[in-house]
């Protein structure tokens, strides 16, 4: 949702929530060995890194400011916050600080 503060500046909030699967590698351990729906090697990261698929419920918010100094350009400055609890007791967070800029002919 987008927030108008005056003609040129919007404030963005989100939130989200998500049920579904959850993608990582790690080296070869004992815990991603029995609580993963699919396993596989992952070469990319190194001959003992395993690619595992696991289920699990993420939660997160960004909040962000906009502005545009044209109309037909948009500055922005935000911040992503996601925390995943997946099966088998493993939880992720991810930070996401953001600088974008839209140019639209």
């Amino acid at each position: 949702m987008e927030y108008s503060l005056n003609e040129s500046t919007f404030l963005a909030l989100g939130l989200l929530g998500r049920r579904g699967d959850v993608v990582s590698t790690a080296g070869d351990s004992e815990k991603i060995n029995y609580a993963p729906r699919a396993l596989a090697e992952d070469p990319a990261f190194g001959p003992e890194a395993y690619a595992y698929k696991l289920t699990g419920t993420t939660y997160g918010f960004r909040v962000g400011v906009n502005y545009a100094p044209t109309p037909h350009s948009l500055l922005g400055l935000g911040f992503e916050r996601l925390n995943t609890h997946a099966d088998g007791g493993d939880s992720y967070t991810k930070s996401v600080p953001e600088i974008t800029w839209d140019y639209r002919f």
